[in-house]
């Protein structure tokens, strides 16, 4: 047998037991287990054709040295010279500078499990376009969210055609921060866990973007929020998607934040253990642009979503009209588990409609199955929206200025 304690960072052998055991000098009362989690690791990938290694320009791995002025050299090298820039197995150390510079170039790993750029500046600023990231970790030095500090592992600068798959990115500020009126960036494959605020944030115009298949954790912010900023003329961000993403235990905010934008697609996500906020939000805070177009919620499971913060309970998905209306969006196939508070919650000042609920259940809400804010008014349509479980149906202090409009289909509320 193999204990637990003795794994971290180590392989496995085949047919070996794992452990968790109180052992007789374990003289504590109970213990918790966090966390064990334990992945099938592939071999490294290898360098490719007509690619430098940082190496060539003077990095070396697993020293404790600081690579920083070695790595980026090499950047500029592979940008002059047309070619692609690898990553070979170890860990590289970042600890000078403002971070890596990059512009039309091809970044290789070889593996997430393999090859790390490590430290406070360890950061990739995208300030032109194509910069495409691969296979590879980046773990910084960040110990506290200082809103003015860029300790992102990845920014851009309005680019277009950005590529982030594959990476591993903890103890940063933010995972990935766009830049104004970012164009067409995929983030595919990638995890991003511990970090103090956001994991992606797609700012003030960006537009045609994706974040798929990509796992969160331990967030202090957003997982994942595209915020239309609507500020210095930036338009508001269009035809973004958030797709089969799996976002877990954000400590503050939620698993999704919507300010404003228009024909954006949040689908097939799954979201879990929310502590302070909703699991979705979609609201007109932040400055952000009015909701424009359909925005499309589709085929979403919240686990245990919907906190207590800032003197109020949330519920499990949010409709908030603080600074402007709230509209056009179609919202399908939700399941709501469990919600710490109300399944659905509508709030602000201003009008909430064009709003169609068809297909969400909720089950075991701890505070009702809707729940109407005072203040709040407008309509929503809900068809098909069932609640079981520990369900009081609607919580309604909006003195009826707020018309929940149940169609055919609905029950339990």
């Amino acid at each position: 047998a193999v204990a637990a304690d003795e794994l971290a960072g180590h392989r496995i052998p085949a047919g070996a037991t794992v452990e968790i055991r109180k052992d007789s000098g374990d003289n504590a009362s109970h213990y918790d287990i966090d966390l064990v989690e334990m992945e099938q690791v592939g071999g490294a990938l290898g360098k490719p054709d007509g690619y430098l290694s940082i190496t060539d320009c003077g990095a070396t791995a697993n020293d404790g040295s600081d690579d920083s002025n070695a790595i980026q050299n090499c950047i500029d090298q592979a940008r002059s010279q047309n070619k692609g820039l690898y990553i070979p197995p170890g860990v590289f150390r970042a600890t000078s500078g403002d971070g890596f510079s990059v512009g039309n170039v091809t970044i290789r790993g070889a593996g997430m499990w393999h090859s790390t750029i490590q430290g406070y500046f360890a950061r990739f600023d995208c300030w032109e376009n194509n910069c495409k990231y691969y296979d590879f970790s980046v773990f910084g030095d960040t110990t506290q969210r200082i809103d003015d500090s860029p300790e992102t592992a990845f920014s851009g600068n309005g680019s277009s055609n950005v590529v982030l798959e594959n990476i591993w990115i903890e103890h940063e500020k933010v995972g990935y921060w766009t830049g104004p009126n970012t164009n067409n960036l995929r983030i595919s494959s990638c995890r991003m866990r511990n970090l103090h605020a956001d994991a992606v944030n797609f700012y003030a115009g960006t537009s045609n973007s994706i974040v798929e298949n990509t796992h969160t954790r331990n967030t202090g912010d957003d997982a994942l929020a595209m915020w239309a900023h609507n500020t210095n003329g930036y338009g508001a961000g269009h035809d973004n998607v958030f797709r089969h993403n799996y976002m877990q235990l954000p400590w503050k905010a939620n698993c999704i934040g919507l300010y404003g934008g228009s024909n954006n697609k949040i689908e097939d996500n799954v979201c879990s253990d929310v502590v302070q906020y909703p699991g979705i939000l979609l609201a007109r805070q932040f400055n952000g642009h009015a909701f424009g177009g359909t925005n499309r919620i589709d085929r979403n499971t919240l686990f245990r979503a919907g906190g207590w913060a800032y003197g109020q309970a949330h519920g499990g998905i949010k409709f908030h009209a603080d600074q402007g209306p709230v509209q056009n969006f179609v919202v399908t196939a939700l399941d709501i588990v469990e919600p710490t508070n109300a399944g659905v919650h509508v709030q602000g000042q201003s009008y909430i409609d064009s709003v169609w609920l068809n297909g969400v259940t909720i089950t075991n809400p701890g505070y009702g199955s809707f729940y109407l804010n005072a203040g709040s008014e407008g309509s929503m349509d809900a068809v098909n929206v069932v609640a079981t479980g520990n369900s009081t149906g609607v919580i309604n202090d909006s003195n009826g200025d707020f018309n929940l409009i149940k169609g055919s289909g609905s029950s339990g509320w």
